[in-house]
């Protein structure tokens, strides 16, 4: 049985911007710091929802009008 691989807040926000800051997709770079393909899009919409979430809030674009 395998165990779960657990990883910090601060080990994904590095992970992401290096995604980010490199010219690779992640399919390469989750074989560069061997994570998961799916694991490294997750972590990257998820920020990408935190960054953006604010903004959408601020600018009442979540309703329904």
């Amino acid at each position: 049985m395998m165990t779960r691989q657990l990883y910090t807040p601060e080990f994904k926000r590095r992970a992401v911007a290096l995604l980010l800051e490199s010219d690779k997709f992640v399919a390469r770079m989750d074989q560069d710091i061997d994570i998961k393909e799916n694991t490294l899009y997750n972590w990257k919409n998820c920020i990408r929802i935190s960054l953006i979430l604010p903004f959408l809030i601020h600018f009442n674009c979540l309703s329904k009008n």
